[in-house]
């Protein structure tokens, strides 16, 4: 070959082969590490690269800045003092950050009593949590908090944060020292709508807070799957202005619970409040408390294309269906309900009646507007017989399609 081939040739030759080089070295520089958390016998002078040299405290991990593909396990059968901070982790779709339990025996536990939250997600991406139990219960240390939460996911600009998956774990007791603010699990939205992109709650256990099992503000892409929520001093899960919205298969029971006296006890199952393209499906709305409201999925005020579908709905005391203002393209469907709507205006302390069907154009501060295009058909509603219920829509509806199969004896 002569030289003014070879000067030709030999730039892309050697080029391709430094590429292929410098990928190599990048990828056995960034393989995936694993770090393990003993609070019986670790040392946070350790590595906690392996289970023989773990790190003692959730403290030692804010120390370490996680990679895709990096694992964070915390031993079974250990309490960890709380929180853990889990901040500034940008994985990927492909090799996400996973926060696991290892060993054998119970799920590990966080008790963030004297410091909440459990769990403080931030600026992080593509980031798992799964099989904990994370409890917060300040009354029983004396100490008190404005908020406290389970886990807590703070949503900052567009694109720092999202693609977060919660899975099997196990969230209860969270309380002040008196009646407060205490969720589960609460996303805190950015100023702007739809900062935070991708959630999924799956499998998971909620129980005895003081206000809300869930609390999901400003998401675009929510999904909770399997989820059990029982006894929350405040609604089973709230949403609050987000959008492209799936829930299905979950049981909520007894919401508005107040078998503490730091619950709030008032709540529907769930409810959504400014959402828009959510289909709600196959759940179990089960005995929700409060003097008002406290139905079994309630659609408040200012959503769109919201479909309630093959849900049961039973001895909710507010009622089985509650649409208010400004919703438009709404339905509930092929649903089944229950002795719904039992409570009575004056008993146990109730402000207002409740309704099997309550159709209104509240909207708080604007007046009575819509709503419009609601269409509730082919459910069927069993009411016992001394059943105190009732139907009621106001003249702000334009339009309603109202069919349902119905029978006034269980």
């Amino acid at each position: 070959m002569g030289n003014d081939a070879m000067n030709q040739h030999f730039p892309a030759i050697y080029f391709g082969t430094l590429v292929a080089v410098v990928l190599a070295i990048a990828c056995e520089a960034h393989a995936a590490d694993t770090y393990h958390v003993d609070a019986k016998n670790g040392d946070d002078a350790n590595d906690g690269r392996s289970v023989q040299t773990p790190w003692r405290s959730l403290d030692r991990v804010k120390q370490v800045q996680f990679r895709p593909g990096d694992r964070l396990l915390l031993k079974r059968g250990d309490t960890f003092e709380g929180p853990l901070v889990l901040e500034g982790f940008q994985a990927t779709k492909d090799a996400p950050v996973v926060v696991d339990a290892y060993g054998e025996g119970p799920t590990p536990v966080i008790d963030a009593s004297r410091t909440p939250p459990g769990v403080l997600i931030r600026s992080s991406r593509f980031l798992q949590v799964r099989n904990l139990e994370i409890t917060s219960d300040g009354g029983k240390v004396g100490t008190s908090s404005a908020v406290r939460n389970g886990i807590r996911i703070l949503a900052g600009e567009p694109g720092e944060c999202g693609d977060i998956r919660l899975t099997d774990l196990h969230i209860h007791d969270i309380f002040n020292q008196t009646e407060g603010d205490g969720k589960g699990i609460q996303v805190v939205g950015a100023d702007q709508w739809y900062a935070f992109a991708g959630l999924v709650v799956e499998r998971c256990r909620i129980e005895r807070t003081a206000s809300l099992g869930m609390h999901l503000d400003k998401v675009d892409g929510i999904t909770v799957v399997g989820c059990r929520l029982k006894n929350t001093g405040g609604p089973g899960v709230v949403y609050h202005h987000s959008k492209n919205i799936v829930i299905h298969n979950n049981e909520v029971d007894s919401s508005g619970s107040k078998i503490d006296p730091r619950m709030r006890g008032r709540g529907s199952c769930m409810w959504m409040l400014g959402c828009k393209d959510a289909v709600v499906e196959h759940n179990r709305f089960l005995r929700a408390w409060g003097i008002n409201d406290s139905c079994g999925f309630h659609i408040d005020i200012g959503n769109k294309n919201v479909v309630v579908q093959y849900n049961l709905s039973a001895e909710n005391a507010g009622g089985f269906v509650e649409i208010l203002g400004r919703n438009e393209n709404c339905a509930y469907r092929y649903n089944i309900s229950v002795n719904d709507g039992w409570r009575v205006a004056g008993e146990r302390g109730a402000i207002r009646d409740g309704h099997v069907l309550w159709a209104a154009g509240f909207t708080v501060h604007k007046g009575r507007i819509g709503p419009t295009n609601s269409y509730i058909y082919n459910n069927t509603i069993y009411v016992k017989e001394d059943q105190h219920t009732r139907l009621s829509t106001g003249p702000t509806i334009a339009p309603t399609w109202l069919s349902m199969n119905h029978s006034n004896t269980l």
